[in-house]
């Protein structure tokens, strides 16, 4: 699914003290960079992406960046630049981030810079799985109900958010955005239930990503955007950029099981 941002950034895929959101017009706005940054635990590919929000009722393409200056560091160490490879995306293969360690990413694009630092918080592992078929009940066909369990540490404040895909079908609707921390569950069991049905065979894939507080708040405020399409004025994300840019940079954790519904 194609993530746009409002104030023509509607984008699907938080600044600690700047957690204004800004209502504009989405009309009149002026054009914004928008940055999305990703990285996990374990050496694997830091992706960047940066490109600029256009009209939202517009047709135009979007405007990509393909001569920004980026760079990503862990916290004390030298930065590493990531170098542009087409598209407004900047690739950096083989990095290695370290749960418990804080990464800072910088971008300088079009005489303007942005930094956003990020907590890589302890891995949580998805645990285990049930399945249970039941009839059909009222406008709910038959069909295999589905929960994922994990344990939650009791230790810190945990923010996760699940993503998962059918038949290798990425569910990526805007009420697939599923964001959750432990207020209430701290140091439990948890378990997430589908309200959708499966069927005999389907393959599920789960993925359980761990992220810090300042991301939960992004991603929720990103699930409430999505979710006021009725909206004349639909509220931007709570960005952790600084600096004025649109988006967000985490380094997650991420554990991943796969499922034959039984």
């Amino acid at each position: 699914m194609k993530w746009r941002y409002l104030p023509i950034l509607l984008s699907l895929w938080v600044c600690a003290g700047c957690q204004k959101v800004i209502h504009v017009n989405l009309n009149e706005a002026e054009p914004k960079i928008v940055i999305e940054g990703i990285a996990f635990e374990g050496t694997d590919t830091v992706s960047v992406r940066i490109t600029k929000t256009g009209n939202y009722f517009g047709d135009d393409p979007i405007a990509i960046i393909d001569d920004a200056q980026v760079s990503i560091r862990e916290e004390n160490n030298a930065p590493i630049s990531i170098p542009n490879v087409g598209n407004g995306y900047y690739k950096l293969p083989a990095y290695t981030a370290i749960a418990g360690k804080k990464y800072h990413l910088e971008v300088i694009a079009e005489g303007q810079q942005f930094t956003s630092s990020s907590y890589l918080p302890y891995p949580v592992a998805i645990d285990s799985f049930r399945s249970e078929f039941k009839p059909k009940q009222g406008f709910r066909d038959e069909g295999f109900e589905v929960s994922v369990f994990f344990t939650d540490p009791d230790s810190t404040p945990n923010f996760y958010r699940l993503i998962y895909s059918i038949n290798d079908t990425l569910r990526n609707e805007p009420r697939d955005l599923m964001v959750f921390n432990d207020k209430y569950n701290n140091g439990n069991v948890v378990r997430i239930n589908f309200f959708e049905r499966f069927q005999e065979n389907d393959s599920l894939h789960f993925e359980l990503r761990g992220m810090d507080e300042a991301l939960y708040l992004y991603f929720s405020s990103l699930s409430t955007a999505l979710g006021s399409g009725a909206s004349p004025a639909p509220a931007n994300p709570v960005s952790n950029i600084k600096g004025g840019a649109l988006g967000y940079f985490g380094v997650f954790t991420q554990s991943k099981k796969h499922l034959i519904v039984k």
